[in-house]
């Protein structure tokens, strides 16, 4: 249970993070799809679930020993 807006319950907040391609209509076919999910698969509804998202500069991110950049 989370307190959100003065109410508790179920509540999410999601950090979408990504290196470019961000823009109005994917964030939110991103939004939504991760509201489908989260109400039919948790019970949360798609009010108490918060999404950002975070374009990350290639070289600010890394994997398998290296950068992207």
């Amino acid at each position: 249970q989370a307190l959100l807006g003065g109410e508790s319950g179920p509540a999410a907040f999601v950090d979408v993070r990504g290196i470019g391609g961000f823009n109005r209509q994917v964030n939110t076919s991103i939004t939504r799809a991760i509201c489908e999910i989260l109400k039919s698969r948790l019970g949360i509804e798609p009010d108490r679930v918060y999404v950002t998202f975070s374009d990350v500069p290639a070289e600010n991110w890394g994997w398998n020993s290296r950068t992207f950049a």
